[in-house]
């Protein structure tokens, strides 16, 4: 962690020139600089292996069942922009760009 402590120093150097106190400065690099203590109680025990199934459950035997739906499966049709793009608007016609006359307002022709 050179770079980032050398970095640390450096930001409480100038923050101590810039008159900052000068205890707050060393507070903050004793919590920013010093090794972390953990404290054993804290910490996870992996001494005992989880209990993990191979096999997931039958949906059947655990008493799950798929959600009845109202709504019949319908098939997707496709979908060609060109039809819509050289369909007349109904307000009359593809509307013209003023500043490109012949295009389209998207400028797609």
């Amino acid at each position: 962690m050179g770079l980032l402590d050398d970095a640390i120093r450096e930001h409480l150097e100038l923050k101590l020139r810039n008159g900052a106190d000068p205890q707050q400065i060393e507070l903050q690099e004793r919590e920013a600089l010093e090794p972390v203590t953990v404290d054993p109680a804290l910490e996870p025990h992996y001494d005992e292996e989880p209990e993990y199934s191979q096999v997931p459950p039958d949906p059947a035997a655990v008493g799950y069942e798929e959600p009845a739906s109202d709504v019949a499966p319908q098939e997707t049709v496709e979908f060609d922009m060109r039809t819509v793009m050289d369909a007349p608007a109904e307000h009359g016609g593809p509307v013209e760009d003023e500043a490109h006359p012949g295009q389209g307002q998207l400028g797609l022709e």
